[in-house]
């Protein structure tokens, strides 16, 4: 009778383990599952992070960085970048400064205090020539040859593989040379200095006179202001006037 009784009670634990090694292995099955679930979740979110990265690559194919950062665009369209070259009233100016007014795009140009409209702008080609002050040669501009005071028109400017520009020039006598790039300058050779031609310089006025700046001219780009010297212009002239005569005199 005893034995009887234990085997039914043996029975009854072991449906009991039985029920909970069910319980068990159901509860494992569903966390399985949810990690399945999960892990093909994971799989997708990498797929995609990855088609992410392929776009966001430096520069990579079909990536445009002006595409994730506006900037004022020209009138043909293009987007205009701090140190491009635009053409502006006529003449090529340097973009020393970008700015957003609270309404629309503006741009500082080196020949003008106040900021222009960049769709009155036009860029520069970006194969263009820069003479050896670092201003872009234009066709029919006038240039001169290593400091010579004899002017040349610029008729044509040619490229290299190398980078270096070949620029052709026509005199006054219509005869066509070619010269280097970097061999060639927009500013008039000055004269030897005299003391009548400091005088001259002294009896003008003020710095802006002597330094012979253009009203459109701006002080931040000024290579005697105060902003690139260190020193306001009117010292830079003085300093400048004082030199010049101790040369003169012989006695620097």
């Amino acid at each position: 009778m005893l034995t009887l009784q234990a085997g039914i009670e043996d029975l009854q634990r072991a449906k009991a383990l039985m029920s909970e090694a069910n319980d068990i292995m159901n509860r494992h099955a569903s966390k399985l599952k949810t990690l399945e679930k999960e892990n093909a979740e994971l799989k997708d979110e990498n797929a995609r992070l990855k088609d992410e990265l392929d776009d966001l690559k430096g520069n990579a194919a079909g990536f445009q960085p002006d595409a994730y950062m506006p900037l004022p665009l020209d009138a043909d369209g293009k987007p205009i970048h701090v140190g491009d070259w635009v053409y502006f009233d006529g003449d090529a100016e340097g973009v020393y400064a970008i700015s957003w007014n609270g309404a629309h795009w503006e741009v500082g140009l080196s020949g003008y205090v106040k900021p222009q409209a960049p769709e009155e702008c036009r860029l520069v080609p970006g194969n263009i020539a820069f003479d050896a002050d670092g201003i872009p040669i234009l066709k029919g501009e006038t240039v001169y040859v290593d400091g010579k005071p004899e002017p040349f028109e610029v008729t044509d400017v040619f490229g290299s593989d190398g980078g270096y520009r070949t620029v052709s020039l026509k005199d006054r006598a219509w005869f066509i040379c070619l010269a280097d790039a970097q061999r060639l300058s927009h500013k008039k050779p000055e004269p030897p200095d005299s003391w009548e031609k400091l005088e001259e310089d002294v009896l003008r006025g003020g710095a802006s006179s002597y330094w012979q700046c253009r009203i459109a001219d701006s002080c931040k780009t000024c290579p005697h202001g105060t902003k690139l010297s260190g020193r306001s212009c009117w010292r830079n002239r003085d300093l400048d006037i004082l030199a010049r005569a101790k040369r003169l005199a012989g006695v620097e």
